[in-house]
C-alpha cells in the first residue's frame, strides 16, 4: 500500500462522519460504516485492513467521548473568546457556551466556575451546551492568558497609531483577529476572492517560520512558531501549516524524502482526533481542500500557463489549483463565489505579505516607542496602497455570484470526466459539454420575469433576465429569517436593501427597473399622486422593457393622460390579504401572470 498515511486520514474523517451519522440515524450510519469496513476489507490485505481499521474505531472513539462527556457543576475552563454578555470556553477540550456572571472573565484566562449546564449539542461548532455561571471561584493567569492579553494591548497601541480601520487590517492579517473588520469591507474581500489572506494561514505561517528559521535558528523558530500559533487562536489552519512545516524540517533532519501528500495526511489525523467536530467545520475543509488541490494541481496548471511571465503564472497557477476541490465544497456550504479571485490575490497578496511582517515586528517591539512608531509609519504607507488597491478592484471586479447544489454537482461530474479520460475512458469527453449546457439552462432566464413576496413586516420584489437576478427588498428586524429563506430560494446576485425612490437599476440595455416608493411620482411616470400608509407592504415597480412601460402597484391607480405604452398591473386582488405571492414573466411584450 503506497502512502498508507492517506488511507489512515480517510478512515479517520469517514469515522467521524459514522458516528455523526449514528448519533441523527442508527440505520443510515450502520450502513454508512458496514459500506466502509467491506469494501477495505474487499480491497486491502489482512495487515493493511485491521490497521485502517484501527484508525476508523479510534476516530470513531474520539467523536463519540468528546460529545459524550458530563459537564459537572464545578469545572475548570479556559476563555477563548469574550462578548459583552457570553463567553466562549474551552472545557478538557470541548466547546462551551458560557452565560450568567460572565463580567469578571477575559480572554485566556483559566478559571474555576459554579453553575449550572444545559446540553445543547452543537455538531458544526463542537459546543456541548450552554454553562451559567452563578459563581466564579478562582482565576489563574498563564503564559496563554498573557499572550491573549499581549495581543489585546498590541490592539490598543496599533489603534492610537493608525486609527480603528487599518488596525481592523493589522489584526486581522498578523493574529488572524478578523472580528474587528467592518462586515463592508468583508464584503469587498470577498468579492475579490482574498478573504482567506486576511486570516491566519498556511500564507501567514510560512511568512513567519521563514523569518524566524533565519533569525533563530531550526531550534529556536519550531517553538516560537507554536507560540505564534497560540496568538493567532489555534486555527486549524495555522495548525496544519505548522505540522507540515515541522515534518518537513525533520525530514531533512533524519535525510528521508519529504512527501507533502503524507505530510498534509499527518496533519489531519492528529487535528481530527482532537478536534474530532472539524469535519463540519468550513475553515478546516477549506483549507484543507485548497492545500490539497495546490499540491496536486499547481505543477500541472503552471505547465499549462508556460507562456505567461514566470511570477504571473505562480500566482495564477496557484490560485486555480486552490479552487479545484474548494469551489465545489463552496457550492454546498457558503455557495457564494467572487470572480475577482485571480486579479485579487495577484495584486493584493503581495502586497500583505510585507504587512504580516512589520505588523508581527512591531509588535515585538511595541516597549519602544520610537522604533514602534517607525514601523507604523511604513505599515501605514502599504495600508493606504492596499486601501487604494481594493478600492480600484472592487470597482472593476463584478459583486459575488451565488452557486448551489446544481453547480456543485455539475462541477464533481466535469471533474470526474476528467479524470476518467485521463485514465483512458475517452467516450466521458461529451459528458462535461452536456453539464455545461445544462447549467447554461438552469441560470439562464429567456424572458424578463417578477416575482413579489409581500407580507405585513417584509416587501420583497425579485427581477431576473438572462444571468442576472436582482433581489429588492424592505423589512422589520424580526422578519430577518424569511428574507434568508427568500435569498436561498432565489440565489440573486445582488440584494439592495433600504430601498429609496427612485432607484434606477440597469438590468440590461433593454430592460430597466425603477422603484416607485414615495408619495409622488418622477416625472417620467404620469400618474395621479400615491401615498404609500405602509413601507413593508405598498411599493411600486416600474419595469422598463424595450418600448413597453408595465407598472406594478398595490394601490388603485390610473394615468392622467392614457398612453399605448404604459400598462398598470395591479397587485390587489378583491380577496386581498396582507400576503402576497405572484410571478410574472413579460413574453413579446405580453404580460403572463403565472400564480
Amino acid at each position: 500500500m503506497e502512502k498508507p498515511l492517506i488511507y489512515y486520514a480517510i478512515s479517520v474523517f469517514l469515522g467521524c462522519i459514522s458516528v455523526l451519522l449514528l448519533f441523527n440515524n442508527i440505520l443510515l450510519g450502520a450502513v454508512f460504516t458496514a459500506s466502509f469496513l467491506i469494501i477495505i476489507f474487499i480491497n486491502e490485505d489482512s495487515k493493511n485492513f485491521i490497521i485502517i481499521l484501527l484508525f476508523f474505531i479510534l476516530a470513531m472513539f474520539s467523536f463519540y467521548s468528546y460529545f459524550t462527556i458530563d459537564v459537572p457543576e464545578n469545572i475548570k475552563v479556559r476563555i477563548t473568546k469574550k462578548e459583552k454578555y457570553y463567553c466562549f470556553g474551552d472545557y478538557k477540550g470541548r466547546n462551551i457556551f458560557i452565560i450568567g456572571k460572565t463580567k469578571d472573565l477575559k480572554e485566556g484566562l483559566k478559571t474555576t466556575i459554579e453553575g449550572e449546564f444545559t446540553r445543547d449539542i452543537r455538531y458544526s461548532s463542537g459546543s456541548l451546551g450552554s454553562f451559567k455561571v452563578k459563581k466564579v471561584k478562582g482565576k489563574e493567569e498563564d503564559i496563554v492568558y498573557n499572550i491573549y492579553n499581549f495581543k489585546s494591548i498590541a490592539y490598543n497601541e496599533f489603534k492610537e497609531q493608525l486609527g480603528e480601520n487599518k488596525t481592523a487590517m493589522i489584526m486581522s492579517l498578523c493574529f488572524g483577529e478578523t472580528k474587528y473588520i467592518s462586515n463592508s469591507d468583508k464584503d469587498i474581500l470577498k468579492k475579490l476572492g482574498v478573504i482567506h489572506a486576511v486570516s491566519v494561514s498556511g500564507f501567514h505561517m510560512a511568512i513567519i517560520y521563514k523569518l524566524l528559521e533565519r533569525v533563530l535558528g531550526l531550534t529556536l523558530a519550531i517553538p516560537v512558531s507554536f507560540l505564534y500559533v497560540i496568538l493567532t487562536g489555534m486555527k486549524s489552519s495555522a495548525i496544519r501549516a505548522f505540522i507540515m512545516i515541522i515534518i518537513l524540517k525533520l525530514s531533512k533532519k533524519v535525510f528521508r524524502k519529504y512527501d507533502s501528500l503524507s505530510s498534509i495526511s499527518l496533519a489531519a489525523i492528529i487535528i481530527l482526533l482532537n478536534k474530532p467536530y472539524y469535519i463540519l467545520d468550513i475553515g478546516f475543509m477549506l483549507s484543507f481542500l485548497s492545500t490539497l488541490g495546490i499540491l496536486l494541481y499547481n505543477k500541472k496548471i503552471s505547465r499549462t500557463l508556460y507562456k505567461l511571465p514566470q511570477r504571473i503564472n505562480s500566482c495564477v497557477s496557484l490560485t486555480l489549483s486552490s479552487q479545484v476541490y474548494t469551489f465545489p465544497y463552496m457550492c454546498f456550504t457558503i455557495q457564494s463565489f467572487g470572480l475577482g479571485f485571480i486579479i485579487g490575490n495577484l495584486v493584493l497578496v503581495p502586497l500583505y505579505a510585507p504587512i504580516v511582517l512589520l505588523g508581527n515586528l512591531a509588535m515585538l517591539l511595541i516597549k519602544i516607542p520610537f522604533v514602534f512608531k517607525i514601523i507604523n509609519k511604513i505599515i501605514y504607507i502599504f495600508l493606504i496602497m492596499i486601501e487604494g488597491a481594493q478600492y480600484l478592484l472592487s470597482n472593476i471586479t463584478p459583486d459575488c455570484i451565488y452557486i448551489g447544489e446544481f453547480e456543485g454537482i455539475c462541477f464533481v461530474i466535469i471533474y470526474m470526466s476528467y479524470v476518467l479520460y485521463k485514465h483512458g475512458y475517452k467516450n466521458v469527453k461529451y459528458i462535461p459539454l452536456s453539464c455545461i449546457m445544462f447549467l447554461i439552462l438552469f441560470n439562464y432566464t429567456f424572458f424578463p420575469s417578477i416575482d413579489f413576496y409581500r407580507e405585513k413586516d417584509y416587501n420583497i420584489t425579485v427581477v431576473k433576465y438572462k444571468f442576472d437576478t436582482i433581489m429588492l427588498c424592505n423589512y422589520e428586524s424580526n422578519a430577518g429569517k424569511n428574507i434568508l429563506r427568500v435569498k436561498q430560494q432565489v440565489k440573486p446576485d445582488k440584494v439592495i436593501t433600504n430601498i429609496k425612490n427612485n432607484t434606477k437599476i440597469n438590468l440590461d440595455k433593454n430592460l430597466k427597473v425603477y422603484i416607485l416608493s414615495c408619495e409622488k411620482e418622477p416625472n417620467f411616470y404620469n400618474e395621479r399622486s400615491m401615498e404609500n400608509e405602509n413601507k413593508y407592504s405598498k411599493i411600486n415597480i416600474l419595469l422598463k422593457n424595450k418600448n413597453k412601460n408595465i407598472v406594478f402597484t398595490e394601490k388603485p391607480t390610473s394615468l392622467k393622460i392614457p398612453k399605448n405604452n404604459y400598462v398598470i398591473i395591479n397587485l390587489k386582488e378583491k380577496n386581498y390579504t396582507d400576503i402576497l405571492n405572484k410571478r410574472y414573466i413579460v413574453v413579446f411584450n405580453k404580460i403572463l401572470c403565472l400564480k
